[in-house]
């Protein structure tokens, strides 16, 4: 009787420990797509000539509008020998919905595509640049997330 319990008890501990591992990866599933995304942006601007990463800041979430949806935004701060370079890059874009970039003037992000994220830069400096991307959906987006809604 005794082993029966102990039995138990191991495969309801081992069905919650699973049950717990789905839901976390669950929660956190849109925030690894964003690290994705972010890691991809900094390696085609570390690919460009002349450009150096100072800092990054991103977010996701329902970023922009009303409704619900997975939005996904991320931003560079850059030093660039050559603001032409920003202009091929971003000419070039084919990887995310919108890609720009703008003379860095103030720490806050204020786009449009941006709204309901709160993101700024710790770094201030007339010689830097703002590379951002947005990306409006995500075919791997997981719509149960809190923070499309």
């Amino acid at each position: 009787m005794n082993s029966n319990v102990i039995r138990t008890f191991g495969i309801i501990m081992l069905v919650l420990l699973v049950l717990g591992t789905v839901i976390a990866l669950l929660f956190y599933w849109n925030s690894f797509i964003l690290r994705g995304l972010v890691s991809d942006f900094k390696s085609e601007l570390r690919a460009a000539k002349g450009i150096e990463i100072v800092e990054t800041v991103s977010d996701y979430g329902k970023l922009n509008g009303n409704g619900n949806g997975i939005n996904y935004f991320g931003a560079v701060l850059v030093k660039a020998e050559n603001p032409d370079v920003l202009d091929t890059l971003v000419s070039l874009n084919k990887d995310f919905d919108v890609m720009n970039y703008y003379k860095q003037e103030k720490r806050e992000i204020d786009l449009d595509y941006a709204e309901h994220a709160h993101l700024s830069f710790e770094n201030l400096s007339p010689d830097y640049y703002v590379v951002w991307f947005y990306q409006g959906e995500h075919p791997m987006s997981n719509p149960l997330d809190i923070k499309g809604h």
